[in-house]
């Protein structure tokens, strides 16, 4: 049946998981986010290695995954390395460069022969099962300098955030900052010369399990400052207010009763139940959080006929537009991140409301008197900024099912944009304008993510 020990394994590194996809998508153009998200995704692939192997059935399936998940372990030790780098001002980013690189290349070199050779791990010879199934294979010929790699990056990283620590000027802001950082890295250093230890001198599984907790602690620590720091997230505005909340609850709410039910319903474990669970879960995760993007990069495909990553989401134009007139709702917005309005004098509030301003204005037509599906859509986004109803905008665009009380503060006044021609834009359905609306958000964001893209 599954463990408890299987289950806490999936449950930690979804949880990382799910982490690593937040700090993607709260700042996706920004190396430092980017690169602590692959430390976390790699860290997650260590921690679900862990149930692959506590449910194990033959030494086969043990050899395959060890062989299958070694890079996890050879680059995030290198990441740790870079994650420390990217911390540091530019002088240390490019003294470091060249050892980073170096440690790219020999992380994914170990790798490649860990996974195709015996030179790091003889996987024909077991040296010691620590119980049943629970292998530690002989040591190859690379096993040492291997070990010296991982150390040598591991330690790099807790030198760079000491020095981090120890120049920060202001020691009590820089608390979280740098000592939390700091901590998990040296933890991460520890826990793996302890993970050493069965493969050089005994074969304890106590001393391994200790290993683990300790990465695990080490692990945990750095995704927990990710919320408690905003750590990784480098000048985005990630909110944490009660949509955050709801998400993270349906999310791991979904997770924990499927889960759940397999432990309930005493399933035999497997190597392939846990790979499905694992796909089930993931997926989940990486659908939930990425859903916006993913909505916004198939709009450009449809809407606009282009094949581009965008630099922002519908949903984060559509909230900013909301709050057109909101400063301190602005304030939390993640539009804050973008550099188009962060190289300005003005505040950023202020040059996001001016750059929405002009992408709005961007879509005026020279004739904007016709009914033609450009000038609704500028209407809308120029309504919806000046917070003026949904009711009076459906009736102002001359579409249906506005509120009855609109039209009789008319005075029988006819809409400004009814239907006069042929010619005319001639959907008046509630569905019309909701669609159209969607396409005006749209192209709303498309001209901020061009912006961005080709600001400096």
């Amino acid at each position: 049946m599954f463990s408890l020990t299987v289950i806490l394994f999936l449950v930690v590194s979804a949880f990382i998981f799910w982490v690593g996809i937040f700090v993607l998508t709260s700042n996706p153009f920004n190396t430092l986010s980017r690169v602590g998200a692959a430390l976390l995704f790699t860290s997650s692939i260590f921690f679900l290695t862990g149930a692959f192997i506590y449910s194990a059935g033959s030494v086969e399936e043990t050899r395959f995954i060890f062989k299958s998940s070694a890079f996890a372990v050879y680059l995030s030790a290198v990441l740790w390395c870079h994650v420390s780098v990217l911390l540091s001002d530019a002088p240390a980013q490019r003294k470091w460069f060249g050892v980073l690189v170096l440690g790219y290349f020999l992380g994914v070199g170990l790798s490649v022969l860990e996974t195709s050779t015996n030179l790091v791990f003889d996987y024909d010879t077991l040296a010691a099962p620590i119980s049943r199934f629970k292998f530690i294979f002989s040591k190859g010929p690379l096993f040492y300098p291997a070990a010296v790699f991982i150390v040598f990056y591991a330690s790099l990283s807790s030198y760079n955030l000491l020095q981090l620590y120890l120049g920060a000027k202001d020691r009590a802001k820089c608390w979280f900052k740098y000592t939390f950082p700091l901590v998990a890295s040296v933890l991460f250093t520890i826990g793996f010369l302890t993970l050493l230890v069965p493969f050089i001198f005994t074969h304890s599984a106590l001393i391994k399990s200790i290993a683990e907790v300790v990465l695990g602690l080490s692990i945990l620590l750095l995704a927990a400052n990710v919320f408690a720091n905003r750590l990784f997230l480098d000048g985005a505005r990630s909110n944490f207010g009660r949509e955050f909340v709801y998400s993270t609850i349906t999310v791991f709410g979904l997770s924990i009763i499927y889960l759940g039910l397999i432990f309930i319903f005493n399933l035999e474990v497997s190597i392939n139940k846990i790979l499905f669970i694992s796909i089930f879960i993931f997926v989940l995760l990486s659908t939930h959080t990425l859903y916006d993007w993913i909505m916004s990069f198939v709009r450009n495909i449809f809407y606009r006929c282009e094949v581009f990553i965008p630099r922002v989401t519908d949903e984060e134009i559509s909230l900013a537009l909301r709050n057109y007139n909101k400063p301190s709702r602005l304030e939390q917005s993640t539009l804050l991140r973008l550099r188009v309005v962060n190289n300005d004098v003005t505040s950023s509030v202020d040059r996001l409301r001016d750059l929405i301003k002009e992408s709005i204005t961007y879509f005026k037509l020279d004739d904007f008197h016709t009914r033609s599906r450009a000038s609704l859509k500028y209407f809308m986004l120029k309504h919806i900024a000046d917070q003026v109803e949904e009711g009076q905008i459906l009736w102002d665009l001359g579409f249906e099912e506005y509120p009855l009380e609109i039209a009789e503060r008319a005075e029988g006044r006819k809409p400004r944009f009814a239907i006069t021609s042929p010619t005319d834009y001639q959907a008046t359905s509630r569905n019309a304008f909701i669609n159209l609306k969607k396409e005006a958000i749209h192209d709303l964001a498309w001209r901020i993510s061009y912006l961005e893209k080709h600001s400096r």
